[in-house]
């Protein structure tokens, strides 16, 4: 798991399935301290990990696991497309609830 402080904490908002396949999710959340972006569109691509936080446990899961009211952390991978929202491709995503 990386370190790096996330670029996103949201909800998703939205899941976007082809093919019974995700490839992207919508989070919207606050801006804080420790995130960059309060929207953003984030895509998801092989090398993107997805993990469920459990107490101090980081599991890692599939895209299944991705569903619209989840709280969410997401840790882009550059480039960023600086459009409103921004998008980008995440290295890691955290479900936090």
């Amino acid at each position: 798991m990386e370190v790096n402080s996330p670029s996103i904490r949201g909800q998703i908002t939205y899941v976007s399935v082809v093919d019974d396949e995700v490839i992207g999710i919508s989070i919207e959340g606050e801006m804080e301290q420790d995130t960059v972006y309060d929207k953003a569109r984030v895509g998801i691509n092989k090398e993107t990990r997805i993990y469920i936080k459990s107490q101090d446990l980081y599991i890692m899961v599939d895209t299944s696991a991705l569903e619209e009211g989840l709280l969410v952390e997401a840790l882009f991978i550059d480039p960023i497309n600086l459009s409103d929202p921004v998008s980008a491709f995440a290295t890691e995503i955290v479900i936090l609830k």
